[in-house]
């Protein structure tokens, strides 16, 4: 059995997805940056996700989203089948489109967590050799300058939706200032973000400059096959890290915490599996209190500041 994700309403997350087999399935199209656009606008307004940026690089993509109401676990399950269908329709393919391994969800529990976060997932494409700014990149990808900026709208992608089916003909994303800065202004916020990343983008110019490397370009991120695959070989699965943190304080506390939750949900379970169906779960247990309606605890109260 898998670990158990401890989802907690009001949280945000760091989200990865990998490609099958590491092939270059997301490659820059044009056709695939409405349609990703398009299901992440429609997925987000369904289970009431505020997405604070996304970048889709050739083989994965990552998000930095907030979870107001728990629903994360269903938005990425909605999201990536639709994603898969329309991109398998279009590939040619029939095969699964998506990595074996679930989809990555890591905790950003501090302010510090979630900008880094959001200046690595906008820089992807300038730590990955492919082009100097992120702005350069031929795929989808949300910019700092965004926050605070009407909605886009996105056209309903024809070649999978019927017309008179149950997708909106268009949809809007409004990319959001983390509840973390809610602080600032979207102007303020996206300047402070803006500033980051440029920084972050100077300095892996600097190093490129130093090691003699070059940027391989937009044209040739264009021109992969899909059906390509990195030439560097991909690690021997290591650490799936649950929660990012900066301070090691915060990041002790949190372990401890999915600790605690992990043991009580096994007790919680294996009481369950022996048909005490009254017992009750720690709270942020999603899977059992969303599929067999199992109790569980009350959130913690917040005590006033």
């Amino acid at each position: 059995m898998t670990q158990p994700r401890r989802i907690r309403k009001g949280s945000t997350y760091l989200i990865t997805r990998r490609c099958s087999q590491r092939a270059f399935l997301l490659s820059p199209r044009e056709w695939l940056v409405r349609g990703f656009g398009y299901l992440l606008a429609v997925s987000a307004a369904r289970f009431g996700i505020a997405v604070h940026g996304a970048c889709v690089m050739s083989n994965h993509y990552h998000a930095v989203v907030t979870d107001p109401g728990g629903r994360v676990c269903a938005f990425l399950q909605h999201f990536h089948s639709l994603v898969a269908r329309l991109c398998n329709l279009k590939l040619g393919r029939t095969e699964n489109f998506w990595s074996t391994d679930k989809a990555s969800l890591v905790l950003l529990p501090e302010p510090d967590d979630v900008l880094e976060s959001l200046v690595y997932v906008l820089t992807n494409p300038v730590k990955g050799g492919l082009v100097r700014s992120h702005k350069d990149w031929p795929g989808y990808c949300t910019r700092a300058e965004d926050c605070g900026r009407a909605p886009r709208v996105w056209e309903r992608p024809k070649l999978l939706f019927r017309g008179q089916g149950p997708l909106p003909a268009r949809a809007e994303l409004q990319v959001v200032v983390p509840g973390a800065f809610a602080h600032l202004s979207a102007e303020a916020f996206a300047s402070l973000l803006g500033e980051r990343i440029a920084a972050r983008e100077a300095s892996v110019q600097e190093r490129f400059k130093a090691a003699g490397r070059r940027f391989a370009g937009a044209s040739a991120a264009r021109r992969q096959s899909p059906n390509a695959t990195p030439r560097v070989k991909a690690e021997r699965a290591g650490r799936n890290p649950t929660v990012s943190a900066r301070r090691s304080e915060r990041l002790v506390a949190e372990l401890e915490a999915l600790a605690i939750f992990r043991t009580e949900y096994r007790e919680a379970r294996q009481s369950w599996r022996q048909g005490e169906r009254e017992v009750v779960y720690p709270v942020g247990t999603y899977h059992m209190l969303h599929e067999h309606r199992v109790r569980c605890h009350p959130p913690p109260l917040r005590l006033a500041s």
